[in-house]
């Protein structure tokens, strides 16, 4: 674990906290299984950009002192749900294991969160016209994610805009 650590510190380049934006990406083949079935669902439209967010801290972190979680991570299908979030995103809620620890540590670091809670869940659509979201099933295939992703967060980040454009920006 301390040499994870040592190996972290060198891949970040600032030394000072900023920012921060953690993510992990839904793998490929996932993204489409989870898009047919949601087409099959009735939705219109599917997000483009399949992920689960870790950290979106408008609070400068020092995000070296966190060990990024690396590896892939295989999400149970127990605990799924659907909800409506009040801007309209329709999502898949995912059970918190292994994100919520990954969350509370980068928490635990000095990361901000604007929400009571941490709900770990993937964006479906922002369109439900149309859908019964009661009647929707949640979707109960394999989900893969990727590894942790960091970048240093864009406060101009527009929700309409692909968030996969700020991932990979040097800084940390």
């Amino acid at each position: 674990a301390e040499a994870n650590k040592a190996n972290l510190k060198g891949a970040f380049k600032a030394a000072d906290p900023k920012p921060l934006y953690s993510m992990r990406k839904v793998d490929a083949p996932t993204a489409k299984a989870i898009a047919d079935w949601a087409k099959a669902q009735g939705f219109k439209s599917v997000s483009d950009d399949m992920h689960v967010t870790l950290a979106y801290s408008r609070e400068p972190v020092d995000a070296r002192s966190v060990p990024v979680g690396t590896g892939p991570m295989n999400v149970a299908p127990a605990g799924r749900g659907i909800t409506q979030f009040d801007g309209g995103a329709v999502v898949l809620t995912l059970p918190p294991k292994g994100l919520a620890e990954q969350w509370q540590a980068l928490k635990d670091a000095g990361a901000s969160w604007d929400y009571d809670t941490f709900q770990p869940h993937i964006t479906i659509s922002y369109d439900a016209t149309g859908v019964d979201l009661k009647k929707v099933k949640p979707y109960r295939g394999p989900i893969a994610l990727q590894g942790e992703e960091r970048s240093v967060l864009d406060p101009d980040f527009k929700p309409t805009e692909s968030l996969l454009l700020r991932v990979g920006n040097p800084g940390y």
